[in-house]
């Protein structure tokens, strides 16, 4: 229990990437859930740690104010936060965001290639459903052709967190990020916007060197990733 105290402090406060995976592996275990690939022993593969909501969400500040004159209540309040305000009705806020974003509710331990379809491609998500008296989350296709090969789950396969030896001690994942995070991946895919974010990824690869901020990173106001995106759709 001590361990898992050290590790949550060093995930959620010294934000560590590492504390966060140790903490996701406690809760469900040593293998990818949705390739069945182990990440330790013959055969092994290198672990990503995902976030639902990207880390970057909640570091981004406001632009219109400069960073260090706002509160860090108010540099919460960017137009990302108040979207996600509006379109969950308050179930997510930018608190909850700022509380979460380095906490296992909003991180699972995945493959490289289902790490890709999930945060390149918005390729599928994780529903949760109240089911029985508990949550129980489903895997989720959004773009079919996305989904890279090495990721076997199917839509509407049940994913079963909670199968690492700590389970019990570490919280399980936040259902209205999981349905969050899905609604957003599905709204993309339908207006076609997730195309849009695909050629913004290959522009980026095309002119690496000359990109000085990844997509939608924390140091990227709002105004800045809308005005790109605009003209990238046009």
């Amino acid at each position: 229990m001590a361990e898992i105290a050290v590790l949550s402090h060093k995930a959620n406060i010294e934000h560590s990437q590492s504390a966060l995976r140790d903490l996701v592996f406690r809760r469900d275990g040593p293998k990818c859930l949705l390739t069945g690939i182990f990440f330790i022993g013959d055969g092994a593969v290198i672990p990503r740690c995902a976030h639902l909501i990207p880390f970057s969400v909640g570091s981004k500040v406001r632009a219109d104010v400069p960073h260090k004159s706002v509160s860090p209540f108010l540099r919460r309040q960017t137009q990302t936060h108040r979207a996600i305000e509006t379109v969950t009705g308050n179930l997510v806020t930018a608190e909850i965001v700022h509380q979460f974003i380095k906490d296992p509710r909003n991180a699972l331990n995945i493959e490289t290639n289902a790490h890709d379809s999930l945060d390149k491609f918005l390729a599928w998500g994780i529903e949760a459903n109240f089911v029985d008296r508990q949550w129980r989350y489903f895997f989720r296709v959004v773009r079919r052709g996305k989904v890279l090969v090495f990721v076997k789950a199917r839509d509407g396969e049940e994913i079963l967190f909670g199968q690492g030896e700590d389970d019990d001690e570490i919280d399980r994942p936040d259902p209205n990020i999981r349905n969050l995070h899905l609604a957003v991946a599905r709204v993309l895919a339908a207006l076609g916007i997730a195309d849009v974010f695909d050629k913004y990824l290959e522009d980026d690869d095309v002119d690496e060197w000359h990109v000085p901020i990844y997509f939608g990173g924390p140091f990227v106001s709002d105004d800045v990733l809308m005005r790109r995106l605009e003209a990238l759709a046009r």
